[in-house]
Parts: C-alpha cells; structure tokens; sequence
C-alpha cells in the first residue's frame, strides 16, 4: 500500500521534487514505452509489405534492407567508396551526385536558353534615351 501511493505521488509532482530514484524510474519508463512503440510500428509495416508486395512499406524495406547492406559491405571492406544508385532512378542517379556536375549542366543549360534582352530587340535611339534613366 505504500509503495502504491508512492507510485500516484510520483505522477503527480514535479519533476523538481522527485527524488533520483523517481526520475531515473520515470526515464527507464518513458524509454520502455517508447521502444514498444516503434517495435510496434516496425512490425506493422513489415506485415503490410508482406500483404501488399508493391505498396510503399514494401519499398522503404527493401530501400532500409539496402542501405544495411551498403553499409555492411563499406565496413567490411568489400566496397572502398562510391556511391550505389539504383538502376532507371527517377532522381537522376549518379548525373547529380556531385554539386559542381550539377552547376555546370544548370549554367550550359541557361546558356543555350538565353533570350535576347528588350534593349539589344529596341532601336538604337530607343535604347539610348532609355538609358539616361537606368540607375
């Protein structure tokens, strides 16, 4: 009987008046409830990939299942660097890994869309009044 008063008490005080017993047993708690969710979580999803093959449960698995291996294989040595891409990825693969390949493509591409500016389309007598006005 003690011990269960004990127990309300601890609920509803303040985190301050709590002994470290208490708030070490109310940590352990929070984690231990925390844990039996994802646990929960996890193995919903993975009975929804094994119903439905092709739904998006089933993708993030095989994507998790994946990256473990990846990195199973860079920490024992079999793969050294680099970076696996799935085959006909929709992201663009490995075209945009590195930021530099990417700006470089982006600065051909605005390039060769340049449109010619309003005052190179204007008359020269057009462009020249104009341009008093331009800051």
């Amino acid at each position: 009987e003690i011990f269960g008063a004990r127990r309300t008490e601890a609920k509803l005080a303040k985190r301050e008046e709590l002994s470290q017993a208490e708030r070490k047993a109310l940590r352990r708690k929070k984690k231990r409830v925390h844990k039996r969710k994802t646990v929960e979580q996890e193995q919903q999803k993975q009975l929804r990939a094994k119903l439905r093959p092709g739904s998006v449960s089933a993708r993030q698995l095989d994507a998790q299942k994946v990256e473990r291996d990846l990195v199973d294989a860079k920490r024992r040595g079999v793969i050294k660097s680099g970076i696996v891409t799935a085959a006909g990825s929709s992201r663009g693969g490995d075209k945009y890994t590195k930021s530099a390949h990417f700006f470089k493509q982006l600065q051909q591409t605005a390039a060769a869309d340049k449109r010619p500016r309003a005052a190179d389309k204007a008359s020269d007598g057009e462009a020249k009044r104009s341009q008093r006005f331009k800051l």
